[in-house]
């Protein structure tokens, strides 16, 4: 929370959030903070969230949901056996979900 107000405070667009969720993909990112770090951050900082570790297709939609206003991946793409198909499931949340498409 500090850092993110500094980034507040300091002129910031957005401000990336993580890691939320446990990730394999930086060793040295910090303990997961939770769809909590998330919420906490977003209800004192009135800039775009970016949530970043953890997040795939399983759990992004609950990440939108907390507050975040976009997600960055590594390993839900570049990881997956089909990084096509995540790329498209991974859209098809952040469509429902950010812009209220159904189908």
């Amino acid at each position: 929370l500090d850092e993110a107000m500094l980034c507040y405070a300091g002129g910031a667009d957005y401000v990336g959030v993580g890691p939320v969720f446990a990730t394999s993909s930086k060793m040295d990112a910090g303990p997961a903070g939770g769809l909590d770090l998330v919420r906490t951050i977003a209800a004192k900082i009135p800039l775009p969230i970016i949530a970043i570790g953890g997040v795939d297709e399983e759990n992004a939609a609950h990440v939108l949901r907390a507050g975040a206003r976009g997600i960055a991946v590594i390993s839900a793409v570049c990881c997956r056996p089909d990084p096509k198909a995540s790329t498209a499931a991974l859209n098809k949340v952040l469509q429902f979900c950010l812009m209220g498409k159904n189908g």
